[in-house]
């Protein structure tokens, strides 16, 4: 379940700039993943996840078992998942308003757009859905984030890359920093894999 960036053109583009900048500054070897400014994302909650998969999380079913033949829900599943989700947005108060806070380079590799948020109505938004979906993975997202970039190549960063990346991550904090964005829109996606939001996707339009 994600907000898109792709409903926000400017924060889209301005954030796939910002990748695309770093991508340049990392050095030629290095191998990475972009995100498709269309496929960026923050993640608001996760129904399955790929290290703790669920099946039917209205119903709380059995976790299932990596390597069996069980690993994908049931059209009545997702068709109560989904439902789910409808009637808790439809009490959801307001869409939630939130400003970026920073461009990120993490330890883990991956190039992040921080974002805060006024009121705490996606924690809130996060609690229902929790109450909604008993059956849902233990792990959860907990800060407000877009993935725009992620290194595949299992070296580690020369010193100077990282100082050159992160002085991109500042120019690019400046030019962001404050920019407000209030999510029209909430996908429910079935994702062919993990974090692309690429497969079946239903679009719910927030209050």
């Amino acid at each position: 379940i994600v907000f898109p960036l792709a409903d926000s053109p400017q924060l889209r583009n301005g954030a796939a700039a910002a990748a695309a900048a770093v991508a340049r500054a990392l050095p030629p070897e290095t191998v990475c993943h972009l995100q498709p400014p269309n496929s960026l994302h923050v993640s608001v909650f996760f129904v399955s996840h790929p290290s703790d998969v669920r099946t039917d999380t209205v119903h709380r079913a059995p976790h299932a078992v990596v390597g069996s033949e069980c690993l994908a829900p049931s059209a009545e599943a997702v068709a109560l998942e989904r439902e789910a989700v409808r009637g808790t947005l439809e009490k959801a108060k307001r869409r939630p308003k939130m400003q970026v806070e920073r461009v990120a380079f993490s330890r883990s590799g991956t190039l992040l757009l921080l974002f805060v948020e006024e009121g705490g109505k996606v924690r809130n938004l996060r609690n229902d859905l929790r109450e909604a979906l008993p059956g849902a993975p233990a792990k959860q997202p907990n800060i407000l984030h877009a993935s725009l970039l992620r290194l595949l190549s299992p070296t580690t960063l020369p010193a100077d890359a990282v100082e050159r990346v992160d002085r991109v991550c500042d120019e690019w904090t400046q030019r962001l920093r404050g920019q407000a964005w209030e999510p029209e829109y909430l996908w429910f996606v079935l994702e062919r894999e993990f974090a692309t939001v690429s497969g079946e996707r239903t679009r719910f339009r927030l209050q």
